[in-house]
């Protein structure tokens, strides 16, 4: 009785620590950010990762990989895969719905005739792929305009060499202005390339109020006929930043609010201090945006108008600087506009090094 007891509680603990390392290797599985499964030979789900499950639309263990739609195409493939050498990897791509998909590898189990399917989400690497193709084709759109304009004059001149002195002058005209547009387009491309490369900055304390009024008196130097004022709650408000970079955001806002006005430009700039936050507000009486494009306006080369920007010489990556510049501030950025009223730009920063947004719920809580 005695020995039949010990090796009952032999057997116990021996399931026990069984039970205990499956646990473990199922914690471990449902940790990882791939899709896991473990397959017999007939393409039967044997077990499966919770990342597998949420790929899958659910739990997947007990059915057969023919079971669902996006590995349906892949069937010849896997029977072809049985009758060869497993010794070497299977990989392959599925596709979800539009834009999503997975990269698929199958491995076989030594000495089993099991084999483990391996499924990473490729969703996020076909957006930064399409983002990149909408890129370079929105740039070369941009440049391509410009350099048909500046050809076409360059021809007249070459092929129509007497021409009056006023049509040359504004041949001339027209040749610098699209080439001031190309130095801008490439400037702009610069820095968002440089701002999306920027992992971390040095950041100082910054008065938010001097660089406001600074901005401010950079824009009439540049625009005499504008009237801006400007207004704070108090002499100084400090938060720790990047001053070029918080420079060239104001100058953006301040520029399109005189590009997007009618004159006489009147442009209200309000600065305020919280206990954790500072907020800059910049208000223009311009011709406003519609509802159906304010989620967009941040977008790199979105224009509303397009054929404005471009009058203007924008490409429509102002908004995208803006936006990228806050943002590498840990800060936030929200606009509310109306047609034929003006836009109102708002932007807050945290007043420390690691910024908490949490003091006014009034900033925090923000729609476009």
């Amino acid at each position: 009785m005695f020995l039949f007891c010990a090796s009952l509680v032999a057997l116990s603990l021996q399931i026990y620590k069984c039970v205990r390392k499956s646990q473990e290797s199922k914690g471990i599985l449902d940790a990882l950010q791939e899709g896991v499964i473990l397959l017999d030979d007939r393409g039967k789900i044997l077990q499966s990762n919770i990342k597998a499950a949420q790929n899958c639309g659910g739990d997947p263990v007990g059915r057969f990989l023919s079971y669902y739609e996006f590995f349906k195409k892949h069937q010849n493939l896997w029977k072809d895969y049985l009758s060869a050498d497993w010794g070497q990897p299977l990989p392959f791509c599925v596709s979800l719905e539009e834009g999503k998909g997975l990269d698929v590898t199958i491995k076989p189990l030594r000495r089993t005739k099991k084999f483990v399917l391996i499924m990473q989400d490729r969703s996020a690497q076909s957006q930064r792929d399409l983002l990149g193709k909408n890129f370079v084709a929105n740039a070369s759109h941009e440049l391509r305009t410009p350099i048909t304009i500046i050809k076409g004059f360059a021809e007249t001149i070459r092929d129509i060499p007497k021409v009056s002195d006023a049509m040359f002058k504004n041949f001339l005209q027209t040749i610098m202005r699209n080439c001031q547009r190309m130095e801008n387009l490439v400037k702009n491309l610069l820095i968002l390339e440089d701002l999306d490369c920027l992992s971390e900055m040095r950041l100082q304390e910054c008065d938010l109020v001097a660089l406001v009024e600074s901005c401010s008196h950079t824009l009439l130097t540049l625009h005499p006929n504008v009237h801006i004022e400007t207004l704070h709650d108090k002499e100084v408000v400090t938060i720790f930043a990047n001053p070029d970079l918080l420079e060239l955001a104001l100058m953006n806002l301040f520029e399109n609010a005189v590009k997007y006005s009618q004159d006489p430009v009147s442009i209200t700039v309000t600065t305020k201090a919280f206990s954790k936050q500072a907020c800059v507000t910049v208000i223009d009486k311009g011709v406003g945006i519609a509802k159906k494009d304010l989620n967009y306006i941040f977008d790199r080369f979105y224009a509303v108008n397009k054929a404005y920007a471009r009058k203007l010489g924008g490409a429509g990556l102002g908004l995208s600087i803006v936006k990228t510049i806050v943002e590498k501030h840990r800060g936030s950025i929200y606009v509310t506009s109306r047609l034929g009223e003006g836009t109102t730009f708002c932007l807050t920063f945290a007043k420390n090094s690691q910024p908490k947004f949490n003091d006014n719920p009034l900033l925090t809580d923000v729609t476009h």
